[in-house]
């Protein structure tokens, strides 16, 4: 009876915790600063360290067998690589450029023979390495910790609340024009363009392409009608919300994930007539919105995209594509170091107009050119394996709870990783970590049967 005493408190305080990194994680400026990642970071310890005690408590570390281990492994193994001191002769073997770019700096005050990493930035890239390791072991701990359907409609719930929360800050910001600056907790981003909490309207639309997807799902299952009435409710104010950011993005992807739900939700017959419902009842929820919208800005706001002599890849922001690659090319194997992209941006930038970037407005490339093509191949294998199994998965499922909410994680997935073709978000810390808690869930929910108790009968 103790040792049960103990897990039961180990599991509350472990979803304490993780309710708390999900409601203030973007209340504060997405916890893009040193003190908020830093507070994010010890949390998340404090649940990895009580889930190792519980597991020690039980007298056995066991985790559910997943083959998304291996990727993750071989992509922190890259980056571990990237931090150990070489001797020159094996660097200029695996990364001559890396040699090039520090032996000037180096040599004078160490001596010509002394031992470099690969990364041009060491510094940077264990910093990363840490946020990294912090998105994967919450990944990990929440499908090996969510055991019951209650807890899977708690955390889902919450993290419409946070929706919520930050749509609610995002309108008053809209209708406080005089004093915008008030609803970012008195700080104004430079530029204009801060929305709610986040410094940069495009995170804040991407924080909730994330969660409105959710609500859809909820609609989509079998809960009772004032419940979907509410959900539906918060999708609608999130949903004008994004509207109100002017993310040209964050519009476009909104509607894409609409239409990924259509067409996926029509493979299941127990979801066909829901789903109709519901697409019909965000398009007049939408269409009273352009009374509230200023719909001539949206519009100029997607003209000012497609300006003369523009590259349609430049949106208008952001690092060319092309010098990316050339990043790339010369640290093709093992790349220049994770977080190193913003050390590098302005040597390559061929673009007069390119400042530095700390970001490249493409995840995709930048990670390509910070990790290379072993770095890449193995966050591309980890996506290959999550989807694979989860769509397999899901066209057996039966479940209405199930169908519905991991169609919406699922939806929550894709939109962003759509978004960071043209975008960063999964760069900020509040952004990334919803990320995972939703890819977490999501995964676990798939392979999860409930018995009459509902509790799990099922693994993945």
């Amino acid at each position: 009876m103790p040792e049960s005493r103990s897990i039961n408190s180990i599991d509350k305080i472990n979803e304490i915790l993780l309710v708390i990194l999900i409601i203030f994680s973007p209340i504060f400026y997405g916890s893009v600063g040193l003190l908020h990642y830093t507070i994010n970071g010890l949390i998340i310890l404090a649940i990895v360290l009580l889930t190792l005690l519980k597991m020690t408590i039980l007298g056995r570390f066991s985790i559910l067998k997943s083959f998304l281990y291996i990727p993750a492994l071989i992509f922190i193994s890259v980056v571990l690589l990237q931090l150990i001191n070489l001797p020159p002769s094996i660097l200029r073997i695996i990364s001559p450029h890396s040699l090039g770019i520090r032996t000037d700096f180096i040599s004078a005050e160490f001596g010509s023979g002394a031992l470099l990493p690969i990364s041009v930035s060491p510094e940077h890239t264990l910093l990363e390495l840490f946020k990294i390791i912090g998105y994967f072991a919450i990944f990990f701990v929440v499908i090996n910790m969510v055991e019951s359907k209650r807890q899977f409609q708690r955390l889902f719930s919450i993290i419409i609340l946070s929706g919520l929360i930050i749509s609610i800050i995002g309108v008053m910001q809209k209708y406080n024009l005089s004093y915008p600056e008030r609803a970012n907790w008195g700080i104004a981003a430079s530029g204009g363009s801060s929305f709610g909490p986040f410094f940069n309207r495009n995170h804040f639309a991407g924080y909730l392409e994330m969660v409105i997807p959710l609500t859809l799902g909820y609609l989509l299952t079998d809960v009772e009608l004032n419940k979907k009435i509410f959900y539906g409710l918060i999708g609608g104010i999130m949903s004008l919300a994004l509207f109100f950011s002017l993310s040209r993005s964050g519009i476009l992807i909104f509607i894409a994930t609409l239409l990924f739900i259509a067409v996926f939700s029509a493979q299941k017959k127990k979801l066909r007539n829901a789903t109709a419902s519901i697409l019909f009842l965000f398009a007049a929820v939408l269409f009273a919105s352009f009374f509230l919208l200023d719909v001539d800005l949206i519009a100029d706001r997607f003209r000012s995209t497609f300006v003369e002599n523009q590259n349609i890849f430049f949106f208008m922001r952001g690092y060319h594509w092309g010098d990316i690659l050339k990043i790339w090319r010369d640290f093709p194997i093992f790349g220049s170091g994770l977080g190193t992209f913003g050390s590098l941006s302005a040597k390559y930038k061929s673009v007069f107009s390119q400042a530095k970037f700390t970001y490249a407005h493409n995840d995709y490339l930048q990670l390509l050119a910070e990790t290379g093509i072993f770095g890449f191949l193995s966050v591309f294998l980890f996506f290959i394996f999550y989807f694979r199994s989860l769509l397999t998965i899901w066209l057996m499922r039966r479940n209405r709870y199930v169908l519905g909410m991991v169609l919406g994680g699922v939806s929550s997935i894709w939109a962003i990783l759509l978004h960071s073709l043209v975008d960063f978000n999964l760069h900020i810390p509040s952004n990334g970590l919803l990320f995972f808690i939703i890819l977490g869930l999501t995964y676990r929910l798939a392979f999860t049967k409930f018995d009459k108790e509902n509790a799990v009968s099922g693994s993945l």
